[in-house]
């Protein structure tokens, strides 16, 4: 979306565009080689939706690709970069007036390289299928390429979506994206695994030459094993259906000769079961088809319908991330008292998402760039209490609880959010809307400070039928009852099964040391497992004390404010320390409110941190000797926050050494971590030689010296008590960004 564009009163021309936080398509394939199919069929509807919508309004957008494709961090697709896209004029060519193509080559439809050829939509189209290749291959098509289902083993079905969108005679090709989207339409609503199942059940169920000598033998059950069939190099450019494709393609007779056959043979199957329902079969379909315009999504600048996730409905089984044995689902026992989650977990099966691991302390992920999924394999009844701790200790901070509703996996979120609007919140999606749609939500949402790294924490969520009610850390925050059926999850989010529990987060180094399900008011009889922060953990400690507040410099403020002015403080601390403040920047080009491991006596001997007015923040190995800096002297890593300070600006700042480890937090994040062992002084300064520097809950504890992740991680916070969880308006700087 465009929210605003002008000139400000230097003449400088600027646009104002939504932000987007989170990823793009191409890093996903990046960090995964391929995505899942569901995940590539969802994104590739919802591209068609916006290039509809663009194309409807005379709009291509001409550089189609999977960089282009942006998903937030509640899975909302979004196209962007419309900077070739033009309006549709039969005037006008496929080349620019230097004759330079306009677009990425590898996504360019053919007929844009010859000049003067008229442009329409269908050269998007084009580009729609390349990236579907891509997404579900991980590889571009180029020279003499093989389709994905005859490469990776997807669903052939994708295959001749791809080949007619790439059909070099645009005639051939598919005219309008809704109609690519009403083919991806097709294989949600009739997924492979229920075809494989079909024909699986036909198999089992066609009488063979030896029935009459087997009569009253039971008949061995299918085995669900995929059957092998082996399709054509390049599917027939027409679309594809939701029967299973053949090697050939067949008449009109043969087709519904086949239908009428299979028709038969399931009516002999529920007749000789007794009319019982198998139970690998699919729900009844009563739920109405899903819309073909996507839904009720979120608006973006190339369609009203580009935002949403695509859910499959409730009658399709659920679109999976990794293939899994088909087997008998297990039935609620409403009659337990407890389960432990955690107890005996297949970490290999239940990984959804993410990397995930079984240690001492429980269920451990660490941060990844896409969502962190883990499904546990229970059933819950229909009411239930489900409890969980978990501690965070690095990346966005956030915990969710996973629970099925009606059929669908649904959050409780806690922890999200970005900025000064952290929130703990259901859904996340109501009413068809996400969160970023409803910047005042206040049902089932409420507002909250953000996590703290390393703090230990205890949810428990009740369950009830049409109702839910949330106790963290022993205080009720929230209690909620109406119509369920008004939430939705997010598609990144979703478990193979939706009646299974599940744990989640996004880019957060998480631990889970308890996983509890339990009947609804039992008390728990499950033992948490130790945290790894020890006990023994040196506390903060205040660094001004009542003598230190006297120094020549110093000011004491309102509201626990202290001034230094032009003057170095010593703090307590040593080699291995770390400390911690809200800072606020009072003015001046640059500060150095920090420097450690300080051993000067005739010169500069320490580690600096150095602030800019425009936003760097610089840790720098300072080496003056007699005046003159040494080659030893230079800059250890440098990063820029995203917005410059302005005058009074606010942020949360820690600076740690550990060992050879040098760490900057920015608003709870870590911004900076390098290793370096020049210098080994105990001293650390706080102030500024040059500057004013504001300080607030100024505090410091030891450290121990391994230097390793884990004690950093268990011994490291990031804010005072007190103080904000992260500065008004001001945005962690590290934070994977996409705008």
């Amino acid at each position: 979306n465009l929210w605003d564009f002008g000139e400000t009163s230097t003449g400088l021309l600027f646009i104002v565009m939504e932000f987007i936080d989170g990823t793009d398509v191409s890093q996903m394939i990046a960090s995964q080689g391929k995505l899942p199919e569901d995940y590539a069929l969802s994104i590739t509807a919802h591209v068609c939706d916006a290039l509809q919508y663009a194309h409807d309004h005379g709009v291509i957008h001409r550089d189609i690709k999977p960089a282009n494709i942006l998903i937030n961090m509640e899975g909302a697709v979004k196209v962007a970069d419309f900077g070739l896209a033009k309006q549709s004029d039969a005037g006008q060519g496929g080349l620019t007036k230097t004759n330079m193509a306009m677009g990425t080559p590898d996504f360019v439809a053919p007929e844009a390289l010859f000049p003067g050829t008229v442009l329409d939509g269908r050269a998007d189209l084009y580009a729609v299928g390349v990236m579907l290749f891509q997404m579900l291959s991980g590889e571009i098509p180029r020279g003499m390429w093989t389709l994905p289902g005859e490469k990776v083993g997807t669903d052939p079905r994708f295959d001749a979506i791809i080949t007619k969108a790439m059909q070099t005679d645009r005639e051939l090709r598919y005219q309008t994206a809704a109609e690519i989207r009403h083919d991806l339409h097709a294989i949600t609503m009739t997924p492979r695994a229920m075809l494989e199942q079909r024909a699986a059940q036909a198999a089992s169920a066609a009488p063979s030459p030896t029935s009459a000598i087997t009569q009253g033998v039971p008949t061995q059950k299918p085995t669900g094993q995929r059957p092998q069939t082996q399709g054509p190099r390049r599917p027939q450019v027409a679309a594809p259906s939701s029967q299973v494709p053949m090697r050939e393609k067949s008449g009109n007779g043969a087709f519904y000769g086949m239908v009428v056959a299979v028709l038969v043979v399931l009516g002999l199957v529920v007749l000789l079961s007794g009319g019982k329902k198998n139970q690998l079969e699919s729900p009844s379909a009563t739920n109405k088809p899903e819309d073909k315009s996507g839904g009720g999504g979120v608006k973006s600048a190339a369609g009203p319908t580009a935002g949403a996730p695509l859910n499959p409905p409730a009658e399709s089984p659920v679109a999976m991330k990794k293939s899994a044995p088909a087997v008998a689902k297990p039935k609620p026992n409403p009659s337990f008292e407890s389960v432990n989650l955690l107890a005996g977990v297949d970490v290999k099966r239940g990984a959804i998402q993410g990397e995930w691991e079984m240690t001492s302390e429980g269920l451990l992920s660490r941060p990844s760039e896409i969502a962190q999924v883990f499904e546990f394999q229970q059933v819950p009844p229909e009411e239930y209490d489900f409890e969980i701790e978990f501690t965070p200790t690095n990346g966005n901070m956030e915990a969710m609880q996973v629970i099925p509703v009606h059929g669908r996996s649904l959050l409780w979120k806690m922890g999200t959010g970005g900025g000064d609007r952290w929130l703990h919140l259901f859904g996340p999606v109501i009413d068809g809307k996400s969160t970023r749609e409803q910047a005042t939500r206040t049902e089932a949402c409420i507002p909250a400070p953000r996590f703290v790294s390393g703090e230990r924490h205890r949810c428990l969520l009740e369950v009830r039928r049409n109702a839910f009610r949330v106790i963290l850390d022993g205080n009720e925050i929230m209690s909620w009852s109406g119509d369920v059926s008004r939430f939705s999850g997010e598609k990144f989010f979703e478990l193979h099964d939706p009646t299974h529990l599940g744990v989640a987060s996004w880019n957060t180094k998480i631990a889970f040391h308890k996983a509890e399900m339990r009947a609804p008011g039992a008390p728990s009889t499950v033992a948490a497992l130790p945290s790894a922060t020890p006990a023994t953990a040196a506390a903060w400690r205040p660094v001004f004390t009542e003598a230190l507040k006297k120094s020549a410099g110093v000011t004491e403020m309102p509201e626990g404010w202290m001034r230094v002015e032009k003057a170095y403080l010593n703090a307590p601390g040593g080699k291995n320390m770390a400390i911690r403040a809200r800072i606020r920047f009072t003015g001046g080009t640059y500060v150095w409110p920090i420097r450690f491991r300080d051993a000067s006596k005739n010169g500069l001997m320490h580690y600096g941190l150095s602030i800019t007015r425009d936003g760097k923040f610089l840790l720098h190995r300072r080496v003056m000797v007699a005046g003159e800096y040494t080659s030893d002297d230079k800059p250890l890593m440098e990063v820029q926050a995203p917005r410059p300070f302005a005058e009074g600006t606010e942020f949360d700042l820690e600076v740690a050494a550990q060992g050879d480890r040098l760490m900057v937090k920015l608003d709870g994040e870590m911004i900076i971590d390098v290793r370096d062992t020049f210098h080994q002084g105990g001293r650390t300064q706080f102030g500024g030689d040059t500057a004013v520097v504001e300080f607030k809950h100024l505090e410091w504890r030891p450290l121990s010296a391994s230097g390793k992740a884990a004690d950093m991680a268990s011994e490291l916070a990031t804010t005072s008590p007190g103080a904000p969880a992260s500065a008004a308006g001001m945005d962690a700087a590290m934070r994977q960004k996409t705008s």
